[in-house]
């Protein structure tokens, strides 16, 4: 008796079973899972050209900043030198403290001082950083004085009327009267260079070629003339276009041979002749 074989069905060894299978898949419009799209990244590193830019911008806005807009350049140190006859304090005034000095325009000022100074020959206004002034001026040497409408005029060695002096302020100087009177202005051209030479030629030698001390200088009609009055009553007259030595020999000459008979003055404007009264 098959105890193991009772109510089994036997299969044959050739023959696979089939087994009912279940199906292991889901409907992927139920089931399937959402695919998330990728996360996008921010790229927060800076290249070194970007970088540097960028450092040198912050640079250029600094050096901006302090050059223009900081307490560090703004003037407050102003220097004059050269000042003689001008009030130095009022040069400085020109200035004004406080301004941004890489800002501070020169030219305007330099000529604002002149236009006011006629005295003043040259003038430099030079910037000292971080916050200096310095005004350099040349005033006018004056060499003569022009006595016209009865007004004194300081000229200088080139023939330019500087200023307005007083009678005090020309002692020294060899002072020059206009007969005709001809209104000047400060800072014009008035005398020729050579005639400044003539008449300060004359006044340093005329003594000590003549014996003869100089009283005053005149001008008639035209400057190639001047006239020299002496303290001997004695009038000398010159013609300023030629040698002021030369003249001065023929005086000299002049008198050694006929001062007694010399009352009146001595004509020296014809070259090669001496006339006398």
């Amino acid at each position: 008796m098959n105890i193991l074989g009772a109510g089994k069905k036997r299969y044959h060894s050739g023959h696979i079973a089939k087994r009912k299978q279940t199906s292991n898949f889901r409907s992927p419009k139920v089931y399937s899972r959402k695919l998330k799209a990728p996360r996008k990244r921010l790229n927060l590193t800076l290249s070194a050209g970007l970088l540097g830019k960028i450092i040198v911008g912050l640079a250029v806005l600094t050096g901006i900043f302090l050059l223009f807009f900081s307490s560090y350049f703004k003037i407050s140190e102003v220097m004059v030198e050269g000042a003689k006859t001008v009030n130095a304090n009022e040069i400085k005034s020109f200035i004004p403290k406080g301004r941004n000095l890489i800002l501070l325009k020169t030219d305007p000022i330099k000529d604002k001082i002149q236009k006011k100074y006629p005295q003043i020959k040259e003038i430099a206004v030079l910037k000292g950083l971080p916050n200096a002034v310095k005004i350099q001026i040349v005033e006018r040497e004056g060499r003569l004085v022009w006595l016209t409408t009865g007004k004194r005029y300081l000229i200088d060695p080139e023939g330019v009327v500087s200023r307005e002096v007083s009678e005090a302020e020309s002692a020294g100087i060899p002072v020059v009267a206009d007969a005709k009177n001809i209104t000047v202005s400060e800072n014009q051209l008035l005398l020729s260079p050579d005639f400044i030479a003539f008449v300060s030629y004359l006044d340093q030698y005329f003594y000590e070629k003549t014996n003869l001390k100089p009283s005053g200088y005149f001008v008639d009609e035209t400057t190639y003339d001047l006239s020299v009055t002496t303290d001997a009553n004695i009038k000398i007259m010159f013609e300023t276009v030629r040698s002021p030595e030369s003249q001065l020999e023929n005086l000299k000459k002049i008198l050694a041979n006929y001062r007694d008979q010399i009352h009146e003055y001595i004509d020296l404007r014809v070259e090669g002749w001496g006339y006398y009264k």
